[in-house]
C-alpha cells in the first residue's frame, strides 16, 4: 500500500484536476479554431410563394425554396 500524508494527497489531486483544466481548455481552443471555415459568397433570396428569406450558396439562376421547396428564379 502506498503512504500518503495530507499534503502530498492535496498536492496530487491538485495536480490532477489542474492538468484536467488545462486539457480541457487546449480542447476547447482547438475546437473553436477547428469550426472557422470560409464561407463561399451567398445570395439573399426571398420565395415568391412563401415569403421566406434564405441564403443560398450557389450563384444559378434558379434557387429552391428549402421550407415550401418551390423554384424561385433571379426574375
Amino acid at each position: 500500500m502506498i503512504e500518503l500524508t495530507l499534503t502530498q494527497a492535496l498536492a496530487l489531486y491538485s495536480v490532477v484536476i489542474g492538468s484536467a483544466f488545462v486539457g480541457i481548455w487546449i480542447f476547447t481552443e482547438l475546437g473553436v479554431h477547428r469550426s472557422h471555415r470560409q464561407l463561399e459568397k451567398q445570395c439573399l433570396w426571398r420565395c415568391v410563394f412563401c415569403s421566406y428569406t434564405y441564403l443560398d450558396e450557389s450563384a444559378e439562376r434558379l434557387s429552391e425554396c428549402p421550407r415550401c421547396k418551390s423554384i424561385n428564379s433571379l426574375e
